[in-house]
Formats: C-alpha cells, structure tokens, sequence
C-alpha cells in the first residue's frame, strides 16, 4: 500500500492478522512508501524489519502489483455512474481527497494472477443520496475509468462488470443500488437510451432473495449454483434459449422457435420477486463466470383473470438426466409455500414424457385433465 495509516498498523500488532507470508514478492514485509498516524506508529515503524519503504513508483507500479498473485484490491468509492465511472476523490468541483493509486491498484489486481479489484460504496451518502447516479455531476474527477472496473459492492450485493455492455452495467448497478432510487434510475436510464424503454424493472421493486442461493451436486457429481434470476441474466437466457435443441423448444413452447423474443426475454428474466419466481441453475459455479444450463419459474397472470400461477421448467439436453427438472420442481414447491400459495397450474404436451413423469412422481397432490394433446395439471401445494 502507498500509505501505512493508523488502522493498518493496528492490524499490524495482532497475532497472525498481517505476516505477507504468502506474497509471491517482497515476502513478510510490508511495501509502503508513506505513513501518517500516532506517535505509537512511528515508534513502531522505526528499524521494524517488516515495514520496508519504497518509492510511490515501485510501491504503485502497476507492473509491480501485478507480480503478487491473488491479490485483492478494494477501493473505496464516493459515487459510481451507470455506465462504470468511478469517483474517489471529488464531487462536482469539490476535493475530499488528492490524486491517489486508485487506478494503478485496481489494474494490478486486474493483472494479478487470482487477483480481484473491487469498488466498494455505500448505495446512500450521508445526505440522503444517491451514491449511484446515471452521470457524475460536472466537474466530477473520474478516478477509474469503466473499462477498468471489475466489481462494484455495496449492501445490496455486487454488480460484476468487466468486459460487459452499457445495458448490462446500468442493470446490475441499479440492482445494487439503494431501492429508494431505483426507479429513478432505471427512468434515467432508458431517458438516456443505455437501456431498452421496455425494461420492466419489476425486480427492483421489491429486494433480491438472497437467501435462495445455494450450492447444488447432480447425480454425476457436477457442481452447480441455483439462484433466483436477475435482470441482467438476459443475455445468458438468450444463450440458453440458442443452445436447445429444436424438439426441446417445441415442448417447451408448443411450438417452432427459431430466436427468442426481446419481451419474452425481459419478462422471464425481470420478474417481481414478492409474487413471482424464476431460479436458474449455473455451471459452472462461479457466481459472475457462467452459463445458465437450467430455468424454472412461476408467474401470475397480469391480468389477474387466473388466480393461480403457472409453473415452467426446462433443462438444456445435454445436462438432461442429471435430476435438474425433479430438483427445481420440488425447489419451486417450496418457495411458493413458504409465500403462501396454495396451488400451481402447468400446461404440458402429452408427448412431453420426462416432464409428465416428474409431475406424477412428485408427489404433490394434483388433478389433471386432457384437451387435444395438452395436460393441464393443477397442483395442490
């Protein structure tokens, strides 16, 4: 680090906290080329074998960061743009900072092998604000640029977004925003044409279930993450959609599909959280580096003709047979009692074997009838 502040060196004196044993270079010391604090740190740096000053230009040397391996930058940040920007040290024409590393550190952990660079803010100052905004005011200094930045945390989660589209940032960064705001910003957004003006944004309005996550091993060993979906899960759909094969589509839909529809797309992968559901299975189990290989989901009729929801699963063919579809139907059932829905409805072709299998293998009670090939199933929960 260029600056050995006081909390560092606090963390200096406890047992096994900081010992740099696992640096790739300058091994058990700590580089630093300034240090500000108590007289105390002082008196502890003086002729310490571990503290080692170097000059800014090694010590923030891009090159030189990039040789640690698994090193984790974290920056703090004081506002964050849709499209990526970063400010770290000025608001508008007001500094609360000089010129820092921030740059250097967040590409020499970019660089690093294993290595993380990460922003941090609060999604609220201190004011009441918002710490995201669709521009940073005028005169606002950019600290890292967005071609350089990877993720962006805060309370709400973490938006990963390297190497990914405007669209795609300004929908995982709303998503991490403070929700009072974010409407405003989605509005924002498509007023500035970075997204699609019909963006639902249903699933800003209500918080992102976490808890849902979890950590799943097929039947042959394969490890997958299953999690609710989110917005700016549309692309992977898109490729989920383009990897089925011909006849898995016309079970699925009834019907010949050559490409997926943008509305279908937004309507699936931006859903309502408080009332709707949609869980993805990934592979592999990288929470940012993944493709989706399975979707479930239930939705409520818009028009709120039907009361009960209807209920779609689909598994890509070659993870079939792996007890996907079974896992995710039962996942379904019970996230939608602890909701407290009561019933399921699901149209199936009668030609759809594996699907009518699960259904009746379940063992949720249902009754079912048959109009010209298709079953409809509905389910008591």
């Amino acid at each position: 680090t260029d600056v050995l502040t006081e909390t560092l060196f606090r963390l200096h004196q406890l047992d096994g906290v900081i010992t740099n044993i696992h640096k790739t270079i300058d091994t058990g010391r700590s580089v630093v080329s300034q240090a500000h604090g108590s007289q105390a740190l002082y008196e502890f740096i003086d002729r310490n074998p571990v503290i080692e000053f170097q000059p800014s230009s090694y010590v923030c040397d891009t090159q030189v960061l990039a040789k640690i391996d698994h090193l984790v930058a974290i920056v703090g940040a004081l506002k964050v743009d849709l499209t990526g920007q970063v400010a770290t040290d000025s608001i508008a024409h007001n500094f609360y900072g000089g010129v820092w590393s921030d740059d250097e550190s967040i590409r020499g952990a970019r660089f690093s092998k294993g290595g993380k660079p990460i922003v941090v803010l609060s999604s609220k100052s201190l004011h009441g604000r918002s710490n995201i905004l669709s521009a940073l005011p005028p005169g606002t200094g950019v600290s890292i640029t967005r071609s350089d930045v990877e993720y962006v945390i805060t309370e709400y989660g973490t938006a990963s977004l390297y190497g990914k589209p405007i669209r795609e940032r300004c929908l995982a960064l709303i998503d991490i925003a403070h929700p009072d705001f974010r409407a405003e910003l989605l509005g924002q957004a498509k007023a500035s044409h970075y997204i699609s003006s019909s963006q639902p944004g249903k699933s800003f309005g209500s918080l992102y279930p976490a808890e849902l996550e979890e950590e799943l091993k097929t039947k042959t060993g394969k490890q997958v993450i299953v999690r609710p979906i989110k917005a700016v899960d549309e692309d992977n759909l898109r490729n989920f959609f383009h990897q089925l094969s011909d006849h898995s589509v016309y079970l699925r839909y009834f019907r010949k599909m050559k490409s997926m529809p943008q509305k279908i797309l937004q309507k699936t992968a931006d859903v309502d959280y408080s009332k709707d559901m949609a869980l993805v299975v990934l592979s592999p189990p990288d929470p940012f580096q993944h493709e989706i290989v399975g979707i479930a989901q239930w939705c409520s009729d818009p028009r709120g003709i039907d009361s009960h929801p209807d209920i779609a699963f689909q598994v890509r063919d070659d993870w079939q047979g792996e007890g996907l579809g079974t896992y995710l139907f039962q996942r379904l059932v019970e996230i939608a009692k602890v909701m407290g829905l009561s019933k399921f409805k699901a149209d199936v072709l009668s030609q759809n074997k594996e699907m009518n299998a699960i259904f009746q293998n379940s063992g949720v009670p249902f009754v079912r009838r048959t109009d010209f090939g298709v079953i409809t199933y509905l389910f008591d929960l």
